[in-house]
């Protein structure tokens, strides 16, 4: 399987990160919801 990475737009990258980072916000809020309900159990 060949990659054509060459025809990816500039535009679509921004995109992809932009949006990819509300997926790191997300994660980091269940990581800290779950540390909160670990310190309970302590």
């Amino acid at each position: 399987l060949v990659h054509r990475y060459w025809t990816i737009s500039d535009e679509k990258v921004y995109e992809s990160i932009k949006n990819g980072l509300k997926d790191f916000e997300e994660f980091i809020i269940h990581i800290r919801s779950f540390l909160e309900r670990m310190e309970k159990h302590e």
